[in-house]
């Protein structure tokens, strides 16, 4: 079973395969029937041109119903959905269902993106490279053609666990996506392709009704998500039914493994925007190791952006002595026992880009609840703070939000994040007037920066269960001479 984005019903099995319970319980408007005919269901691996077949899959995405004019028939409209069904881990095909408006209409409100179902009656036809730019990729050759002689019902079976598995897996490889800081740094070289992202939920964005030039109706809405290199980037949905599945994700929580969005450029924002199109396949909370890792971040970010400030007590830094590479302290992390973890690392930093023009490196918190402010709001968002009122609203603390990677002869260690003393002692200037220097200024501070030597002290914050259960807090960063480095290699070695 796939993870559902709730750890703690996670547990690592004796074979090393991660599993989970799936909270989803669909409630269907359709009765559930199972085997409506003799024949065994054909599996889509097998397919072959010209039969009519029976097959049981989860529905991967599907649109809502739509008119068209076909060749066959030019003066008369007819009516449709697409589906993609997937009946194992390596297959999924393209499917169209046609009829008359009121079937069509029945068949649409009786199930959605993520239910298994069976389908009789369907003709294995091939694919037609034209229809096929318009839908997700499969490595079908063939498409299935249902009509009214078609029929399409809930799978019940006792396999049916197996087939709801497989929702939960990309339609691509795991590694084969952009973050979030490639689609921004690419810019205008990406506009008008389609990519794979991996992302976590933020926000949904207000649902509007559209009217279309040509009279159509259709919903729209933004939905706000983010990873570890992106605080928050906007992703266009149109289409109805992937709506109504983005009304239950949760923010913070739900992760997402989006395959061929559309990204283009827009002007009017002076930066990058995703588009979900009619070949956009978005698997929610995907098994795979890279979800749960966003995952944990992902509630790393509810802490570091939300609850938690920089005023827990830390020691003085003269109180830390334990010397870790970078090596080293990645193994320490898997066994760490206790809760905080504090160490020194000789090494630079490796990844600083505070001249990028597309992210937000200052933040602002409430002085009273430590939330933080949401960049529409100029004043507290929790309605349980005292200073969410306008009578007795505070000054927000002003702070830097930086992300980083420190690196060492051993490894790098990315996903860390400098403390606004340890972000204003190695820019020189505070929060306040960072975001009034030029680009340029910014750049040659990056550049000072990237790849000195520092003697870095860090804090590890333990947070939860699973791969990356952990917070990394850089609490600062004392320029060191080759000198002092050579001694402390010495002193290794003796």
């Amino acid at each position: 079973m796939a993870w559902s984005g709730k750890f703690d019903d996670m547990f690592i099995e004796n074979d090393g395969n991660t599993s989970a319970w799936n909270q989803r319980q669909p409630h269907h408007k359709m009765p559930a029937k199972k085997n409506l005919n003799t024949n065994t269901p054909s599996i889509i691996q097998n397919l072959q041109q010209g039969i009519t077949i029976s097959l049981v899959g989860v529905i991967l995405m599907r649109d809502s119903p739509r008119s068209v004019f076909t060749k066959k028939t030019p003066t008369k409209e007819r009516y449709c959905i697409s589906l993609t069904l997937r009946d194992s881990v390596d297959w999924f095909i393209n499917a169209t269902y046609w009829g008359e408006k009121a079937m069509i209409n029945s068949i649409s409100e009786s199930f959605k993106i993520g239910e298994v179902v069976e389908i009789h009656n369907a003709m294995v036809m091939a694919a037609n490279s034209f229809d096929e730019k318009f839908k997700p990729w499969s490595p079908s050759p063939f498409t299935l053609n249902l009509s009214e002689f078609s029929n399409i019902t809930l799978y019940t079976g006792p396999d049916r666990d197996k087939y709801l598995s497989c929702s939960h897996l990309p339609i691509k490889p795991a590694s084969d996506y952009y973050t979030l800081e490639d689609v921004n740094i690419n810019g205008q070289t990406l506009h008008g392709e389609n990519v794979n992202l991996l992302v976590a939920v933020k926000k949904l964005g207000q649902i509007k009704d559209i009217t279309t030039k040509t009279g159509k109706q259709m919903k729209r809405c933004e939905l706000k998500v983010f990873d570890e290199t992106c605080q928050l980037f906007g992703l266009i949905l149109w289409e109805e039914q992937i709506i109504n599945e983005a009304v239950t994700w949760i923010p913070n929580q739900t992760v997402l493994f989006i395959n061929d969005v559309r990204i283009t450029f827009d002007e009017f924002r002076n930066g990058m925007i995703s588009t979900a199109t009619s070949r956009t396949v978005i698997t929610v909370n995907p098994d795979i190791m890279e979800a749960q890792h966003l995952y944990h971040f992902a509630q790393l970010g509810q802490d570091e952006n939300g609850t938690l400030t920089e005023n827990e007590i830390d020691p003085d830094i003269s109180e830390i002595t334990d010397v870790f590479t970078v090596k080293q302290l990645k193994e320490s992390m898997s066994s760490l026992t206790s809760t905080v973890q504090y160490g020194i690392i000789y090494g630079f930093i490796s990844w600083f880009d505070v001249d990028s023009e597309h992210k937000h490196f200052v933040r602002l918190r409430c002085a009273d609840c430590s939330t933080l402010f949401d960049d529409n709001s100029p004043m507290c968002v929790n309605t349980n703070c005292t200073s969410a009122s306008e009578f007795n609203m505070k000054p927000p603390i002003t702070e830097f939000s930086i992300g980083t990677a420190v690196s060492d002869y051993t490894d790098t260690l990315r996903g860390c994040f400098l403390s606004t003393s340890a972000a204003e002692s190695l820019l020189h200037t505070n929060p306040e007037q960072f975001p009034f220097l030029s680009i340029n200024k910014k750049t040659q501070l990056k550049w000072e920066v990237l790849f000195e030597k520092f003697q870095i002290y860090f804090k590890i914050k333990k947070q939860g269960f699973g791969t990356k259960p952990y917070r990394i807090r850089i609490i600062q960063c004392i320029p060191i001479s080759i000198q002092d480095l050579t001694n402390h290699f010495q002193q290794q070695l003796q």
